[in-house]
């Protein structure tokens, strides 16, 4: 039994490496949405001044009034709260450099991906999957579905998925022995994922009585187990609540809602719409930019079979989000690649996937669609999302305008054309790196131009929009001094974390030899 702990908390370690390694080499290397330069923004002030405000005047027109006049955003303080571990790492290293905390606060979704394969692998292994078929199908979660690019950006979504996927497993694969400590660990992943955005609570709250409603003599948890879940889910909302007080003066206070009402633009949308964008769309639609997705419908039944309350839950989370996301205008999550805001049903739908058909009359289908994914998922690491956008002049808020748009184009058919473009290098009327504040600065945020009509010529002075994404390739293009790291060191670096994770791995899966068995 010792001897199996260990190979398993081997496989977990090694697990981690790769998938940290390989997200960290493909993620930008820089703050690559003004969503993301808020929470920097955000987290930094959390640490030099205890305080969740605001105070880059670059992104003042994003803020909202609190009290006392602060300047907040309007983002739930989750994101921020997250990223505070790796600001206190670039504090500890090189606190002057702010080019340097950008580029670490870059790598936070990386961390909670890599999170996500090892409770992916775990629930596997719940599930009676065999080692080595756990690690192949965790590898097809971690590479051939939407988790990868949204493990590589500075929006949260990797982090509602870690959240929402580390409370699901340890809800839906605990025992009738389970104490409380396992229940509270499960109610405050809740509980702070409700601190991301408060529509997460939607997810959340029917996971946190599952244990309550299946059958007794099928109990996935003892009492104990629900207390601690429940208080630790009761702790997270009241948090939720109090930082909304503290920020708006009023704990029922959306800032999501206080900024809608300012902008100008409604939080609803039409229903059947939203379904029909999240479902078919070829802008947004899940089996386009996820098309491992089919073989997780394919792959229900056989789940439902295995371990029918973890099937029901799966379906349950599954029509609570698209019956949300159906019913609002920000369905889409742009400016983005893909619907990001899926991301929490992705580990869910991977526990289907080892029981797809391998064949569907004789055609290799789990091949053709695993290797379809992969595909896709390289497309969107290879060139900056945004300029999909400013190449078809788009305004801010054009999801909330023009809801049928992504029925009539997609960043995804355009991807291939983008790539090809890269092959004929930065255009000569290139200028500068990136526009925006602190032009100098490699790292901060792109800003549009005030005049989108004027975005297609615009966006041609800049060189980001056409070099290839991956830090590691846009670095090595301009000069030495302007880096934020060294580029050949961290380079090497992760690499060789790749490799002692694949190290790990490899010896997590041999055999004993007949001596070595007890």
């Amino acid at each position: 039994m010792e001897r199996e702990k260990g190979r398993e908390t081997t496989t977990c370690l090694g697990l981690f490496l790769v998938v940290l390694a390989l997200y960290a080499l493909f993620s930008p290397g820089r703050i690559d949405i003004i969503d993301g330069q808020i929470r920097f923004e955000v987290a930094r002030n959390l640490i030099e001044m205890g305080e969740p405000i605001l105070r880059d005047p670059a992104i003042m027109f994003m803020a909202l009034p609190g009290r006392n006049g602060a300047a907040v955003s309007h983002y739930g303080l989750g994101p921020s709260v997250g990223s505070v571990p790796v600001l206190w790492l670039w504090k500890i290293v090189d606190g002057s450099s702010l080019e340097f905390g950008r580029f670490l606060f870059s790598l936070t979704s990386s961390l909670y991906g890599a999170g996500l394969a090892v409770v992916v692998y775990l629930s596997y292994r719940r599930l009676g999957i065999t080692r080595i078929s756990a690690l192949g199908w965790t590898a097809v979660c971690a590479t051939a579905t939407l988790l990868w690019p949204l493990s590589t950006t500075t929006f949260d979504q990797a982090q509602h998925a870690f959240l929402f996927g580390l409370c699901f497993f340890l809800v839906a694969f605990s025992g009738p022995s389970a104490g409380a400590g396992r229940g509270m660990a499960a109610g405050l992943s809740a509980g702070f994922l409700c601190a991301h955005h408060e529509y997460l609570f939607l997810l959340a709250f029917p996971l946190a009585f599952l244990p309550v409603f299946v059958r007794a003599d099928r109990a996935l948890s003892g009492a104990r187990f629900r207390i601690g879940l429940l208080t630790g889910l009761l702790a997270g909302v009241i948090v939720m609540l109090a930082l909304n007080w503290w920020r708006f003066g009023s704990p029922l206070e959306s800032g999501q809602a206080l900024r809608s009402r300012i902008f100008g633009y409604s939080l609803l949308g039409n229903p059947l719409s939203g379904l029909a964008v999240l479902l078919a769309s070829p802008g947004k639609g899940v089996a386009f930019f996820s098309p491992v997705c089919l073989l997780s419908a394919l792959g229900f039944s056989g789940l439902k079979r295995q371990a029918p309350e973890v099937a029901r839950a799966v379906a349950g989370a599954t029509v609570i989000l698209f019956g949300f996301l159906s019913f609002v205008s920000f369905r889409g999550g742009d400016w983005c690649w893909g619907p990001r805001y899926l991301a929490p049903l992705l580990p869910l739908w991977a526990l289907t996937l080892p029981f797809s058909p391998r064949t569907i009359r004789g055609l290799p289908v789990r091949n053709v669609v695993v290797g379809a994914g992969l595909v896709v998922q390289l497309l969107a690491l290879s060139v900056d999302h945004q300029r999909f956008f400013f190449e078809r002049a788009l305004p801010d808020y054009f999801w909330a305008w023009d809801p049928n748009f992504y029925f009539r184009d997609s960043a995804l058919l355009a991807r291939p054309g983008e790539i090809a473009s890269l092959f004929k290098g930065v255009p000569p009327e290139s200028r500068s790196f990136r526009p925006g504040p602190e032009p100098a600065s490699v790292t901060y945020c792109i800003f549009g131009n005030r005049d989108r009509r004027d975005a297609p010529r615009w966006m041609r002075e800049f060189q980001v929009f056409y070099l290839p994404r991956p830090w590691p390739l846009w670095m090595s293009t301009i000069e030495e001094t302007r880096r934020p790291i060294a580029l050949i060191p961290w380079t090497a670096g992760l690499m060789a974390a790749f490799c002692t994770g694949a190290a790990l791995l490899a010896t997590s899966l041999k055999r004993p030899s007949p001596d070595q068995v007890p």
